[in-house]
């Protein structure tokens, strides 16, 4: 009788293509993770910008200010950057046009619900923009 001892060759190619494939889907899956996680942030640092921007509203007689600068230290402890902040996914302010803001975040995550295509944004003086890709929250909101 014949001993067989070890793998074969087609054994081990199985084995390994199936690590190598298992690997991909693991390395997609950390990528798309973190794509969500700095979208979730970038929402969170919008919202805390947009209370900053109502309370100095409040309290400088129904007036926005012109820059998220005037907010720190008073407001806000500090004005957030993006996560990436590589320049291209800075958050954008547009001072009151009309005696309201915008602020803007483009969002990474292509799957993400509150990710704008088609929404179109009404400032005060009845102008309308559009902000694709971009999670927008806007003073008349």
């Amino acid at each position: 009788m014949l001993n067989k001892r070890g793998f074969t060759l087609i054994e081990l190619l199985v084995v390994v293509s199936i690590i190598a494939i298992l690997s991909i889907i693991a390395i997609v899956v950390y990528l798309e993770m973190g794509k969500g996680a700095r979208d979730a942030r970038r929402k969170q640092d919008l919202r805390s910008l947009a209370a900053a921007l109502e309370i100095y509203y409040q309290k400088n007689n129904s007036v926005y200010p012109g820059s998220l600068g005037s907010l720190f230290p008073t407001y806000i402890d500090i004005v957030p950057n993006d996560p990436i902040n590589t320049g291209v996914w800075d958050y954008t302010y547009t001072p009151p046009v009309g005696g309201c803001y915008a602020l803007m975040a483009i969002l990474e995550k292509q799957s993400d619900p509150d990710r704008n295509s088609v929404k179109q944004y009404k400032n005060c003086d009845g102008t309308s923009f559009a902000s694709p890709d971009a999670f927008v929250i806007t003073s008349s909101d």
